[in-house]
């Protein structure tokens, strides 16, 4: 009897083990399956962001060049404004001159017109 229970024992032992390992291969099968179908995702998690940097750096790029013609013709404006309140300056200095000579002429013609 002894054998018996020694082999009942050794059978309950090896159907527990056969159990056991089943559940873990399911388990593993069920582990695996859930970490492919994350890895899945987050690939395409991945290349979305891939994606959507690199149409991030076009972006900046065409906006860096559109700062850089900006800036370009904010220089040539400036340009052109220190051209104009130079021929400004010049233009006023002229008309106070011309001023200046209205001012002597009127006062010379006064001048004759009160003598004659």
């Amino acid at each position: 009897m002894r054998n018996r229970d020694i082999q009942n024992q050794l059978d309950e032992v090896n159907k527990w083990v056969h159990e056991a390992e089943t559940k873990l291969k399911s388990e593993v099968v069920n582990s695996r399956s859930k970490i492919q179908s994350e890895l899945n995702e987050v690939t395409l998690i991945l290349d979305d962001t891939a994606r959507y940097s690199d149409d991030l750096h076009r972006a900046i790029k065409k906006q860096a060049k559109q700062i850089s013609a900006l800036n370009n013709q904010y220089g040539d404006i400036n340009r052109q404004l220190m051209d104009i309140t130079d021929i400004l300056e010049k233009s006023r200095t002229r008309c106070q001159s011309l001023q200046s000579d209205l001012s002597s002429v009127q006062t010379v013609l006064e001048t004759k017109t009160h003598r004659i």
